[in-house]
């Protein structure tokens, strides 16, 4: 509780304590999940916000008031029949109070960084996945860098819908809108060929597409061949003998009546008695 004050004091925030009991005081069923969890998408949606917050998105203290309603269930649950989901409760509390904890200047300038090019990208992440379905489905790449080649192919298609994206992409890529539609379709399909390459790495920026790159990787191709299948046994071949660890010799004759006599030597065979 001691962290949560401080944080609090550091915002002048402290009556979010006071909102989020009341918030879990106005309890009511909800057949899919908790209250507090409830309370919890209803406030990262925007939709649950403190008295006197006009604009949603102009609240900075969600993760602040969540982290109150969870460390106040945990503090109720200890009376419930099942005390251990507190440890779950304050778990949740302290991740959510430490999105609102004080960051640096260069962590706050690196997380804008990234939130603008996730938005910058939407579009071409959308592609890719989409082409990454149909290669799974249409083509058999047996690497990862074979599945990249095709993915590409498939966005280079001239179809109604990926020709749309792909100049909607352009757009929020800021390519100059001056230029030929040829040439903006030409410097948008190099970028996004430039993106995959990094996208297909195991730790990519965007881990879904990173695992769905990951399943034409060599080593997976090489798990999911097939076995060679054992040679035919066909009617009237003699059998051979039962395969042994130690190194052996064997000589086959064939009789002038047709039948075989096989005859194996081994190291590991017994020695003859004297």
């Amino acid at each position: 509780m001691a962290l949560w004050d401080q944080c609090a004091m550091d915002y002048d925030v402290p009556e979010l304590w006071d909102l989020a009991k009341e918030l879990l005081d106005l309890q009511e069923p909800s057949p899919a999940l908790s209250w507090a969890e409830h309370l919890r998408v209803s406030i990262i949606m925007g939709s649950t916000i403190p008295r006197g917050w006009k604009d949603s998105s102009s609240f900075p203290f969600k993760g602040l008031l969540i982290s109150a309603i969870y460390l106040q269930e945990a503090e109720r649950s200890l009376t419930s029949p099942i005390p251990d989901r507190a440890w779950h409760l304050i778990a949740i509390a302290y991740y959510h109070l430490g999105l609102n904890s004080t960051e640096s200047e260069l962590m706050a300038q690196a997380r804008k960084r990234a939130e603008k090019n996730a938005e910058v990208t939407e579009v071409a992440r959308g592609m890719v996945l989409g082409a990454l379905d149909w290669v799974a489905k249409n083509r058999n790449p047996r690497s990862i860098a074979e599945a990249r080649e095709m993915v590409y192919q498939r966005i280079c298609d001239k179809e109604g819908e990926i020709e749309e994206f792909l100049f909607e992409y352009a757009d929020k890529a800021k390519i100059d809108k001056a230029l030929p539609n040829s040439e903006r379709r030409f410097q948008a399909l190099q970028r996004i060929e430039a993106l995959t390459r990094d996208w297909a790495l195991p730790n990519g920026p965007y881990p879904e597409i990173s695992r769905r790159f990951a399943q034409f990787s060599q080593r997976k191709a090489g798990k999911d061949r097939a076995e060679p299948l054992p040679k035919a046994h066909h009617p009237g071949e003699p059998e051979g003998p039962e395969p042994s660890a130690a190194p052996s010799l064997e000589i086959i004759s064939v009789r002038a009546d047709g039948f075989t006599l096989t005859t194996r030597v081994s190291k590991a065979d017994p020695e003859p008695d004297s």
